[in-house]
């Protein structure tokens, strides 16, 4: 029997039915990862929404709504930890006083290393560079920057790569010349 109800196939009436049995059980499982109450309801709601764009694709078979919910839900949370660690680690490394400097009086001031590294990039980085940048310093995951650039997701990892290498290299060599 073929039904218009992609919910039916998971065992549910209507997407309200699938949505009232597991938000509760899925939001506690996210707040257990995430400990932060008002993250943990927005990556459940952004993982429904996941369920109602894919719920077509959505197989009996290989697993339990549950299951597949559930996984959604994990690769959010997942996500969420990238953008969380990209953003600390990036803004870090940018914005912290070398700690090999041999002197306090020629350790460049946070200020300074964040100057000299927005002129380096106005002077050397493409557009698309830039905006690359821009993306990564705010903390967008390579699925988030392949939406945003129009490139493929690994063509975003690769210029994420490369910012990182270009942002760290000129701060290294900056660092150098300032010992």
């Amino acid at each position: 029997m073929i039904t218009d109800n992609p919910y039916e196939k998971a065992g549910f009436a209507s997407f309200d039915e699938l949505y009232k049995t597991h938000y509760r059980g899925l939001k506690k499982c996210i707040e257990r990862n995430i400990k932060q109450p008002d993250v943990a309801d927005d990556l459940a709601q952004e993982t429904f929404l996941t369920v109602v764009e894919c719920i077509e694709r959505y197989d009996p078979k290989r697993s339990s709504i549950w299951g597949w919910v559930y996984t959604i839900a994990k690769y959010k949370m997942l996500d969420y930890f990238r953008k969380q660690h990209t953003r600390h680690s990036l803004i870090s490394k940018l914005m912290s006083v070398s700690e090999e400097s041999s002197s306090p009086e020629k350790e460049m001031d946070n200020g300074e290393r964040v100057g000299l590294l927005r002129e380096y990039a106005q002077r050397n980085f493409s557009k698309a560079d830039m905006k690359t940048l821009e993306l990564l310093v705010q903390g967008y995951s390579p699925q988030e920057m392949s939406r945003k650039l129009g490139i493929s997701e690994e063509a975003a990892r690769q210029r994420r790569f490369r910012m990182r290498k270009k942002c760290n290299d000129y701060l290294h060599l900056c660092d150098k010349k300032n010992r």
